[in-house]
């Protein structure tokens, strides 16, 4: 077997520093959630989070604020997993489908999709396609 092109081993360490990045923000935010400032950056991070789940309190019921966070980076957690398994397994069909799904994912929650754009480049580039391509 061959060895991994670079572009191949930057697509899978920019999948892992997406896990890793939704891991950490929403941790953070639960921390936040439950902590309720009053000043400080931890409540302006608290406001941005509530403005961004559209929730007016989310102190008053912290426990479906979370729920609500880990649901809805959750699925963007496992799609990112799924996206990194079926590259390390060279199953290009189940890459870009979950590709596409998590790109729809996060164009409908409003968020521009910076890293997604960065993988499509490098999962299109000519030597990642070939490592895809290898059996």
């Amino acid at each position: 077997m061959k060895e991994k092109p670079s572009s191949a081993i930057w697509l899978s360490r920019l999948l892992l520093f997406k896990i890793i990045l939704l891991t950490v923000t929403t941790l953070t935010a639960i921390y936040t959630i439950y902590t309720n400032p009053e000043r400080g950056f931890l409540a302006g991070y608290a406001d941005a989070i509530s403005q961004n789940l559209d929730i007016i309190d989310p102190y008053s019921n912290p426990d479906y604020a979370a729920g609500y966070l880990i649901g809805k980076n959750g699925f963007l957690g496992v799609l990112t997993l799924i996206q990194l398994f079926t590259f390390n397994l060279r199953k290009r069909i189940g890459f870009w489908v979950a590709w596409i799904i998590n790109f729809i994912t996060l164009l409908s929650n409003g968020v521009l999709p910076i890293l997604s754009i960065a993988i499509l480049i490098l999962g299109l580039n000519k030597s990642t396609i070939h490592f895809l391509k290898q059996k």
